[in-house]
Formats: structure tokens, sequence, C-alpha cells
């Protein structure tokens, strides 16, 4: 509000909350009439809160203005707002005699030009569309200057459009919005209206290079729609713009439901496509929504509030439940009624409802039900085990289910019945209650708790409408029958039943040329409830005979596993005898075990019966080693420490052994044996080639190749022994791989009766074979022969040798050959702890080394041979010293030696076995190339070439931590440079952490390995190869067509189990090695299995049961972890 001396000029002009500047123009002339002192002029400005109860705050500011002499300001200056691109400015000269000498134009507060005094108009180019600009012209006198004030703008052009539509996207046709701003100092606003298309056209704005800010709202009620408001800038840049799309948010629902007319509760039809089309007034048919029904079978579609321009909807309804990929979640449709605006598409059932508009205008809500009427009938009797009636007195309460929750229900029974028509689901039906309750009823009632029936309804109801005579399936009756303990009578075992003993015994053979080799049998189980004998007519018998099986026919073709009730009667089983009891009492069990409807237990019978035959011992052949005393061991795999802990032979690994201590030798005949073994599931294939050189007219052995076709690995976790049935970790878990030529015998034992007398005889039935062989046997499996083959030949163990064909000679010779075996076997173990480590490796080589060899006569070679000989002399020393090497031989284990190790031996083995790598370098450079002396002057540097390989390395690992290593030989000749005195080093150094080769099994093979899988099955190539020529220096070496690759991952899944482990590593070079890693456990804790080495941090309770599962009364308790503890049993 402005006034000029109390008197309102303007009253109440609205501003914008975000306003901060007004203009108040007008003609003051009248200030002349209060002289020299002037008037008050008064701007009062209030400002409104929106919010309900909100109060009001007002400021006002006042200032006094003086009009001095009106005859020094210019007259009638005015201008033009009505042209498109300029303002037009006029004025009258001051009517005072003293002319100005020039005029100044102002814009808005800004300097637009000088004038000369002469001027009266100015044409202003450059005025923003649409904005009402205040021009100010200044007479300036030499003294003084004079201003005269008008406003005056140009037409503006700015658009900004809109859209006003229905949540349907239909056109709000007449509804309006009101656009409103500050348009420099004066309050704009303006209210336009949706075209046929719901658009509004907000035209001829004003706009400016700063861009002037319109809000957009509707002119109706804001709650109406979804926005309140919409805020658009206009600027020299961007003069038009859109507001985007405002919606009315008031509609009219249109919710349905489909349900089923045979279901309590209605069972919502869920997932069944529902289309919403509208008919237009135009006449045009519009699709304007879907969606499926939920779960309770509802939709709702919103329709618009207005309906001026719709004649009517209609609703499609599928007649199927479909999953997203649009397929049919049952495998047939939905059967729906009609009504007077229902319509059902005769092509594919889909059901079209009318709804006029006029139905709608009454309702904001308008309710739709569709029924679907398909149903099939359930038919559930409560009844005993049989067809027997044992419930005469009472009535049942039952419980019937839908899985999901559709369905629930109960319903009291009718003659122990129920028959009712339910629309098709999967159906739980349960007994609940009982209408006469006591002693018995309770305990049928507790037998139900826990058991249903399940009745798929919806595979009934499709095989029903599928049937040719759909009344089948109508009168199918479904059984709740009630159990208790069975009776099982057998019918037919007297067959083979010998009557003549004091006490009848059962009795079969194992020869199927014996009438009592096979015997039909039928079981027929009988229950008594409620005192009255009942026979069972449900549920199955599972057979089982430990001296045979049960078969389909005598032939033994098809196993019989499950007897069931079948027209009228229970089915009959062929039980064939094949294994006889080889442990006293000699009787094999036969048993059989009924289950009833529900799947549980409800009794057993069982009998004893004697199977005579003979049977072969598994696991227990007799191999005896010949030609050699000694089994000849080509690797040791060592299993680390650590319950997941494993090392491995990488797949298809191999290299080559020679067995004699020569340096070079040369072959022009072989023999290649390749062997494939089927060991349980695994194919287990090793190819050993044998060479021979010639030397004078002699044959000697000279060249082993040893193929890992399918690689080899010790357990990765705590795994089962095939041969102790208990756990393997650690040493027990280390697999030794050898090479022998073997006698193997077969042990079996024959069972024989007669005259109500059983009698028992052992022998060795098979003829010997002999066997060219290579095996991998853990530590377990050697240590467990050795044991077997000990008891075996002792005086007083009670076996019977006999061999076909042969005398008593014969007999004792094998005794003396088994006893020579394990001998060998007990010899075998000692040197894989002793010579097998990679210190006896580097003992036996210096030992053997005759370094005269390498040089030729000179002074230059006596020089060199003196360094070698030093090198040499230094690690024989050590290995006497601190590593047991006695008498040419490595008397101590690994074990025995380190115990007494300290820092500093360490050390000086790190720095012995590095000149070992070196003396061995030489050598081989000396057997390939003939190197004359002067190759040999920079050999004393070569240790410093190596000091990045470390033979002994210490590992901390922890639980859940996983540390591996792998190392790899690779053919590496040495360079020619060689041969001028340089050096390039053929050995490759182990790097770092590397990937975790998968290795899922191990296995073992040959003969002695006790299996309880399929039989090995096994084939043996020979080959002649002719032209082969091979140069070696060591004990193991890889060629030119070889790769061995071996390593070991470290790891622990016990929590708290923490380990410190020192790993003496051979050196992987040109030539290889014959040794894995050897693991020595410094310290640690460790739980179950425990590592000795380690404190143990469990002390386990141990207590035995019978075959029945009952746990005897003996305990045994907190045993040490690393002691045996014998448990006798009776």
């Amino acid at each position: 509000t402005v006034k000029l001396d109390g008197v309102v000029k303007v009253n109440n002009i609205a501003l914008p909350a975000s306003q901060r500047e007004y203009v108040y123009t007008a003609d003051f002339a009248e200030l002349q009439s209060f002289g020299a002192t002037g008037a008050d002029v008064e701007f009062i400005l209030t400002a409104h809160q929106d919010a309900q109860g909100g109060t009001t705050t007002t400021a006002t500011q006042s200032k006094t203005m003086l009009l001095p002499d009106a005859s020094w300001y210019v007259r009638n200056f005015e201008a033009s707002d009505s042209y498109a691109s300029s303002v037009l400015l006029t004025w009258d000269a001051p009517s005072n005699a003293t002319a100005p000498d020039s005029y100044v134009l102002l814009r808005d507060g800004e300097t637009l030009t000088t004038l000369s005094a002469t001027a009266v108009n100015y044409a202003d180019d450059n005025a923003y569309p649409g904005v009402s600009h205040i021009y100010k012209l200044v007479a300036k006198y030499s003294a003084e200057e004079y201003g005269a004030v008008t406003r005056g703008g140009i037409l503006g052009d700015g658009l900004i459009t809109a859209e006003m539509l229905t949540k349907l996207g239909l056109p709000l046709v007449g509804d309006s919005l009101r656009i409103v701003a500050n348009v420099n100092g004066i309050p704009y606003e303006h209210v336009a209206y949706a075209d046929d298309e719901g658009k509004v056209f907000l035209q001829k704005l004003a706009y400016d290079d700063e861009g002037i800010t319109y809000t957009i709202s509707p002119a109706g009620n804001v709650d109406d729609y979804d926005v309140a408001s919409i805020e658009h800038t206009l600027s020299l840049s961007a003069p038009q713009g859109s507001a985007g799309v405002i919606y009315h948010t008031l509609s009219r629902d249109l919710v349905g439901t489909l349900a089923n007319v045979h279901c309590p509760s209605g069972c919502g039809r869920d997932s069944v496509l529902v289309t919403l089309h509208a008919d237009l007034v135009t006449g045009e048919t519009v699709t304007l929504d879907e969606e499926k029904t939920d779960f309770d079978g509802q939709f709702v579609f919103e329709l618009p509030y207005y309906l001026t321009e719709y004649q009517s909807f209609s609703l499609e309804v599928s007649n199927r439940s479909t999953n997203e990929s649009g397929e049919s979640l049952l495998p047939f449709g939905y059967y729906m009624g009609t009504e007077e605006s229902h319509t059902v598409n005769a092509s594919d059932s889909t059901l079209t409802i009318s709804v006029p508009v006029s139905n709608l205008n009454q309702v904001d809500v308008y309710p739709l039900t569709i029924s679907d009427s398909i149903g099939q009938a359930l038919k559930v009797k409560v009844a005993g085990p049989g067809d027997e009636e044992v419930f005469g007195q009472y009535e049942f309460v039952l419980r019937i289910r839908e899985t999901s929750g559709k369905l629930d229900m109960q319903v009291t029974t009718e003659n122990r019945e129920i028959d009712l028509v339910l629309p098709p689901y999967e159906l739980e039906v349960s007994v609940i209650d009982v209408t006469k309750r006591d002693a018995f009823s309770l305990a049928v009632l507790d037998y139900f708790r826990s058991r249903t029936l399940t009745v798929d309804h919806v595979a009934e109801h499709y095989e029903y409408i599928n049937a040719e005579d759909r009344t089948t399936y109508e009168d199918e009756m479904h059984y709740l029958r009630y159990h208790e303990r069975a009776k099982l009578v057998l019918v037919g075992l007297e067959a083979v039943r010998d009557v003549s003993c004091a006490e009848p015994i059962y009795v079969m053979d194992s020869d199927d040329r014996f009438d009592n080799h096979s015997v039909t049998v039928q079981v027929r189980p009988e229950q008594i409830i409620n005192g009255q004998t009942c026979k069972v007519t449900g549920g199955y018998v599972l057979p089982k005979f430990a001296g045979g099986g049960s078969f389909t026919s005598t032939s033994a073709d098809f196993a019989k596993d499950t007897l069931r009730y079948v027209d009228g009667e229970w089915e009959s089983t062929v039980i064939v005898a094949s294994i006889p009891n080889l442990v006293t009492p000699f009787k094999q069990l036969l048993e059989f075990y009924y289950y009833d409807d529900y799947g549980n237990y409800q009794g057993a019978t069982t009998e004893e019966i004697l199977v005579e035959g003979q049977a072969r011992l598994e696991g227990n052949d007799v191999l005896i080693l010949i030609d050699d005393p000694q089994p000849v061991p080509l690797y040791v795999l060592r299993d680390p420490p650590g319950d997941k802990s494993y090392a491995y032979i990488e797949e298809n690994s191999s290299f080559s052994i020679r067995l004699e201590n020569s340096y070079k030798a040369h072959f022009d005949l072989g023999v290649k044996r390749e062997f494939e073994n089927q060991v349980f599931a695994n194919l287990a294939g090793f190819k050993l080639n044998t060479g021979f050189s010639v030397e004078t007219g002699e044959t000697e052995t000279g060249l082993f190749s040893l193929s890992y076709q399918n690689g080899l690995a010790t357990p990765k976790t705590s795994d089962a022994s095939t041969n102790v049935e208990g756990y393997l970790d650690g040493a027990e878990a280390d697999i030794i791989v050898g090479a022998d030529i073997i006698m193997a015998y077969g042990m079996t034992e024959v069972l024989n009766y007669e005259a109500c007398e059983v009698d028992k005889t052992r022998q060795l039935t098979v003829n010997p074979t002999e066997i060219n062989t290579v095996w991998a046997y853990t530590r377990s499996q050697i240590e467990n022969t050795v044991r077997y083959y000990k008891d075996l030949t002792d005086e007083n163990s009670g076996y019977e040798i006999t061999v076909s064909g042969g005398d008593q000679s014969d007999a004792d010779e094998i005794i003396e050959g088994i006893e020579d075996s394990y001998e060998a076997m007990d010899y075998l173990l000692k040197k894989v702890d002793t010579y097998f480590t990679p210190a006896c490796e580097m003992c036996e080589y210096v030992k053997n080394l005759k370094i005269e060899e390498f040089f030729n006569d000179g002074d230059d070679a006596h020089a060199s041979m003196d360094v070698v000989w030093d090198y040499r002399e230094e690690v024989l020393q050590f290995c006497k010293q601190k590593i047991g090497f006695s008498g040419g031989e490595c008397t101590q284990t690994m074990d025995q030696m380190l115990a007494s190790w300290g820092e500093g031996t360490r050390d000086k083995y790190r720095k012995n076995y590095r000149k070992y790598l070196v003396l061995r370098e030489m050598e081989r450079l000396a057997n390939d190339y003939y190197l004359n002396n002067a190759n040999w002057a920079g050999w004393v540097d070569v240790l410093d070439e190596i000091d990045g390989f470390d033979p002994l390395e210490n590992i901390t690992f922890s639980a859940g931590a996983s540390v591996s290593r792998n190392n790899t030989t690779l053919q590496s000749h040495t360079t020619t440079q060689a041969r001028n005195g340089g050096l390039n080093l053929s050995f490759e150094l182990m790097q770092g952490f590397t990937a975790e080769f998968q290795a899922d099994s191990w296995f073992g093979f040959g003969g002695g390995t006790k299996l309880t899988g399929p039989e090995i099955k096994g084939k043996m190539k020979y080959s002649i190869l002719g032209g082969t020529t091979h140069t070696w220096s060591n004990a193991q070496f890889v060629d030119a067509t070889e790769s061995f690759k071996s390593g070991f991952v470290l790891e622990d899944d016990d929590e708290g189990d923490h380990f410190s482990i020192d790993v003496f590593k051979s050196a992987t070079s040109a030539n290889g090695t014959a040794q894995s890693p050897y693991f020595y456990t410094v310290g640690g804790r460790s739980s179950c299995p425990y590592e000795e080495g380690t404190i143990a941090r469990d002390m386990p309770t141990i207590q035995i049961m019978n075959t029945g599962m009952e746990l005897q009364p003996t305990k045994y308790f907190d045993l040490e972890a690393d002691t045996r503890h014998p448990i006798p049993v009776a």
C-alpha cells in the first residue's frame, strides 16, 4: 500500500513471496501544492503466512518528497507500450526560460543515452519483450538536474506450454492454469484454459537477459492435482519452454474379485490377466491398462473422475493363471459363469464384462464379483490298516488345507468318510479331533498328529477332464490309515529249513547248481487294532539279505528291493544266496522291514541262514616280491601339516629315474609298459618305460621313465583310508610310489555244511601270476600290510595254505616269500624316512661325485679341481656332522636330525645345499658338453647367482589362511656360451604364491589294496623302442619332452589352530629331483585330528556302540592325542 500525505494512492497490491523490490511511478505534480516543506510518502508492506492460523507481519517506510519548480522539468513525458520491437519516448521542453544544457535518458536506473537540448523524442530498440521499463529523462542544467519518470515497453512474445491430463493420460478439456510472476516490480497474473488435447498455451510473456521466473498452478483446487505449482524461467536465451504435465488425481475405482463357487473362503484365483478397455464417445475403443489378480483374486483399476468422454468400459478376463512368461500355472483353465453383462469368447474362453458409464457416475468405487465353477470330488476315509472296520463308534474332524493358505476348512466325517466338491488344489488332509474321546481314540489322534494325507487334486482333476469315463475319478477314495506295530509272517522259507538238527537251521548254497541256491518268500504283515486282527493292505516291505540278495527271479537279473500290496495280495521275492559268512557263527541275516502308508517303521522280522560256498578275502591278496628283495621306491609325496593341507603331482607330469649309479648310458632297445587301472571311480594311469644298455654282452638296468597321467595328491582333508577304516593325516597320509615285479596269490575261505556241522578252510586258490607293476600306497596302507603279512605267517594264525596242483613244499616256499616281502616293505619305510629326503639326496650325491673325471691334465685343471674338491669336502663334512651320514648312508630320519639343529645349523645347511647345486650343475655340463679346462674359471662365483633359492623355508600360518607353493622342471640346455667361460644356469627357482592346483582324490592300486568299490580293471601294453639314446648325471632327470610339476598347499579350517613349519625343498632343475618337500613341524597348536609336533587342543572321550546303535557303558576319557589306544571288544 502506498500513501501520499495520508491519502491512499495504491492499495493492497499482491506481490509474490519471492519479490524483493517494488517501484512506484506516478505524476507527483500535486506535490507542488505542499510548498517547500513537501509531503510524506508512506510505503506499507504486509507479509502473510499460508499455514492455517498463521499471523501477518507489517513493515512501514516513510519518506518526505519535495517537488521543486515544475518549470525546470520536461513536460508530457510519455512512453509507448503497444509496439512489437521498440519503445517510442516523447516529451516537450521545460517551460522555464532557461533551456537545459542536455538530456540524459535512463532505463531501469541505468544510463541509456545522452541527447541534445533540442531533442523531443527517442526510440528504444533494445527493450525486453513484455517488460514494463521505468524510463527517467533528466534535464541537465549548469548546476542542477531535474528528472521526469514514466513507464513503457514492447509486446511480450514469450511462450510456456503445459498439459492437463487425467491419471489415465486423457485430456482435461476446459480445465485451467494460473500463471503469476513479478515483471520488473509489477505483479503479473493470467489464467489460460486447456484445449481439446488438454494443452494450455501461456502466451505473450515477458523475459529479459537474466530470466523471469513464472509460477504455474491449477486455477482450481490444487489438492485435486499431483502438483501444487511448477516454476519455469524464460530468458533471452530460452524465450519458450514447457512446464510439463499436470495430472488430475481424482479418480473412480473399479474393484473386482475372481473366486471359486465351491470354496467356502472364496479361494481367490491369482495370476489371472485382466485387461481394461474404454469405449469413447467418438466410437473409438482404446486399451487403458492391464494387471494380474493378486493372491486373493482381486484387481483394481483407476478410472477418470470426469467421464464425459466415455460411453462405457469393458474388462477382458483370461481363463488361466499364468507366470511372468505367460505360461499356464495349471494344466487346465477356469470355467467362469455368465450374467447378463458377461460374454464368453467361444474360441479361448476369455470372459468380457461391460460396465456402462451411467453405473459409474453414481459411485467412487464400483465392485465386481466374478466366479469360476471348476470343482473336483474329494473322498477321504479314516480307516485301519486293511479292509476291516475298526472305528465303528467314532467320527472324526478333518482339516483340509491348501498348502499356500487359500483353503483351510474343517469337516466332520459321516461313517468315517467325507465327500466334497472343492476347487482343484494340492491338499493336505489331517485328523484333528474325534467325536468320542477315550483311551483308544486319543491314541489314534496322537498317531495322526504328525501324519497327514496329501492329495494332488490338480492332477486328479486333469485326469478327470481328459478321461473317457469321468465317473472313474469321482469315485476314487483316499485313505487316512491308522497303524500300530505289525507282525510279519514269512511264507515259503521253510523250503530251505533243515529240521534234522537238534536246532532246525536254514541252509542255502552259493552255488547255483543246487536247489537251495534260491527260495521264493512272501511276507504278510498283520496288525491288531483295538483287539481285532487286521490284514495290512498298505505301506511297503523292504527285504535285506547279507548272504546274497532279493530278486525278481532265480536268475538274479533284477533286484527286488521293495514289496507292495498289489491286486489283493503282497508281492513275493526270490532270495538268492551268493555270499557265505566267514566269521563265526557263519550265518547270514535275512531281514524284512515293514513301513506303513506314511513311511513310518512299524515292525520287522529276521531269520538266520547258513550260506555254503567260498569267498575271496577282499584286500587279503598275498603279493610276493621276486628277483629283487627290496621294492624300488620312485617318489615320496609327503602330506604337510594342517587339516586341509595337501601336496600334489600335477596331471601328465613325468620324470626319468636311473636305478644304477652310472654317469652315462646308451641303449638301443627298450620295452615300454603302459598300465591303466580302474580304482573306484578314478582312472589311475601310469606309464613306465624301462631301457637297457648293452655293455660287453651283459644287460644292466639303465632307465625308468614315469608319467603321472592323472596326477596324484595327498588328502585335502582327513580322508578315510581304504584299508584301516579310520582317518589319515600327516605322515600316515604320505604317498609312496614304487615299481616291483611280484607274484600274486588270491586268499579265499571255503564254508561247508554237512550233518548239522560247519567246516571252514582257507587256501590260496589262484595260480601265481607274475605281475610287473607300478604302485602308489599311503604309508598307512603299507604299515597295515606289514602287520597282516606278519599275522599270516605266524604259526598260530590258523591259516591252512594249499596250492592248486602243488605240494606242501610249494606252500612252505610261499610262506618264506611272504616273510621276505614284509621284511622288504619294512625296510622300504625306513629308507623312505632316511634316504628319501632333500638332505640325504645332497649327501648321497657328494659321496659318489668323482671329481677327477671332470678335468683333463694341466695346471689350470688342478687349480679348478681344488676349488671343486673344497666344495665337495665342505658339504660332505656337514653331512657327517649334522645329517647323520655314516658309512656312506643316511642313518637318521629328518625329525631325529632336526631335533638338535639351531638357527646357525640351518644357515649352514642353506649354504651347503647351494654348493651342492653348483657341483651338480658342473657335472651335468661336463657330461653334456665335455668342457675343457678354461670353462671352469668362473665357478668360484656361482654361489652368488643362486642366493635367491632358499632350500629351507619357514612358513607360519593360522586357520583360515591358505599358503601355496609350486615348482616346475623343464628341460633347459646350457647354451654354447658356456663353452667360452660364460654360464647360463639351467635350474629354475621356486616363485612365490601360485594358484592352487585342484586334485580331488587320491588312490592306491596294484596288489594289497583293499577295495570297497568295483574290481580293478587293468590292461598292459608292450611295444619295442628302438634307437633311443639318453644321457643323465644323477638319480632323476627330465628329458626334452618331459615336464614335472608338483607343489603343496597349507591350510587348516579349525579356528585357533596355528603352525610353524620348516619346508626342506629339493632343487628344481633341468635334471629334476627325486624328492618332494619335507615338512618339519617346529611348533604350534592343533585340534582334531592332532598334528604331531604341536600342542594338542583336544583331549577326546571315546564311547563305542553295538550294531543295534546302543552305547556301551565303558568310556575312555581324556585320551592323549598322539597315543594309540587299544579298545577291547567282544
